[in-house]
């Protein structure tokens, strides 16, 4: 083999290398955000509320064993109380809800209370004849104010 057709190959080589290289880089960025939109990053929708609502009262409180679960089509919904005295929880704009256990989520992305958390919560009832809750069968609605207190 003559030295000008190995440096061409060499050359060649080398092209192909970094080609690899790069289709190799390419595909560990797609893997890791398909991976990350699966497992990593598990943000749901809540039923949320406006504060000019009419008729919307922040004078009163809620407390009990918060519970919680994730829907199929990307909500989640909160609630306290079981059966007929199930009280489907609004949250204010901008929360959300995520992590394992489930937490809600405030407009900064802290996580305020967990399902299984004792709450204690400031705000009121929903006016009769609200639209159904995003995520929650119909029931009674309680507009979440504030969240003063959560213990195990």
């Amino acid at each position: 083999m003559s030295p000008r057709r190995f440096l061409v190959l060499k050359s060649h080589d080398r092209r192909l290398g970094f080609l690899a290289l790069g289709v190799l880089l390419i595909l560990l960025t797609a893997l890791t955000m398909i991976l990350s939109a699966f497992w990593g990053s598990n943000h749901y929708k809540v039923a949320t509320g406006y504060s000019s609502v009419e008729g919307l009262g922040f004078d009163s409180g809620l407390d009990g064993l918060m519970g919680g679960q994730t829907n199929g089509d990307g909500t989640a919904c909160f609630w306290i109380g079981d059966g007929a005295s199930r009280m489907v929880l609004i949250w204010p704009q901008r929360f959300s809800a995520g992590g394992h256990p489930l937490a809600i989520i405030d407009g900064k992305g802290h996580a305020l209370a967990t399902v299984g958390q004792y709450v204690g919560l400031r705000g009121g009832r929903a006016p009769e004849g609200s639209d159904r809750a995003l995520g929650c069968p119909r029931t009674q609605e309680f507009l979440v104010g504030e969240v003063v207190d959560a213990t195990n």
